[in-house]
């Protein structure tokens, strides 16, 4: 929470347009003074001081200014989360390349197939396209029937070293289905950045979900 210097609401961080990436109060330990908000900007008094909330900003510089500096923080922020879920995406599949030798032979020229599929469909990059998902996850369906077939112990050996393994075998499809709204979401307010301002202004703009939950 943080009270905003001209209105004196408490209200959440998000109704500032800051907080993406890394946020470190300084100074502290092998740090300077002052913090980093993105990459340009650093947090400082002078800074605090002069930031506004969406209700204020749009009231001082218009609705057109506050479009412009909400779509660039929102976009910034949902790359940043993508760019997030993209590695755990891809992760496991260079993992499972490290364990095709030591895969039952007889499930290897299967297993090489997926793979050199995998790396067709996601075209050797970890920017992972909105085309690419629907073939991602039958491939890793076919993967997954393959992993559920090996004999025991032999799986239950693999999980045990990796559990980021295990999570990802169990857990792709609603990994890519999360990107996919992800995807979905930024082309939402490309075409329509009103609509973000709209939320930002509206009281839902500035209280937590009943769950607690929110992406910003």
């Amino acid at each position: 929470m943080a009270r905003c210097p001209g209105c004196e609401r408490w209200q959440e961080v998000r109704a500032f347009r800051i907080g993406v990436g890394e946020r470190r109060w300084r100074p502290g330990p092998g740090f300077p003074a002052g913090a980093t908000h993105g990459e340009t900007v650093n947090i400082t008094e002078a800074f605090l001081d002069g930031i506004r909330c969406n209700a204020c900003f749009a009231q001082a510089h218009g609705r057109e200014e506050l479009t412009a500096a909400l779509s660039s923080w929102f976009f910034r922020l949902l790359a940043k989360h993508q760019s997030e879920l993209e590695l755990d995406a891809f992760w496991e599949w260079d993992k499972i390349r490290d364990l095709l030798p030591s895969l039952p032979s007889e499930t290897q020229p299967a297993v090489q197939s997926i793979l050199r599929a995998e790396f067709v469909a996601s075209q050797g990059s970890t920017v992972l396209h909105p085309r690419s998902i629907e073939a991602l996850q039958s491939l890793h369906g076919q993967f997954m029937r393959i992993w559920d077939g090996m004999p025991e112990p032999l799986a239950s050996q693999y999980k045990a070293q990796n559990f980021r393994l295990e999570r990802w075998c169990r857990g792709f499809k609603a990994l890519t289905d999360y990107l996919a709204w992800l995807h979905a979401s930024t082309r939402e307010i490309q075409e329509n950045p009103q609509a973000l301002v709209d939320w930002a202004l509206s009281p839902d703009g500035n209280k937590w979900s009943q769950d607690g939950n929110y992406l910003v």
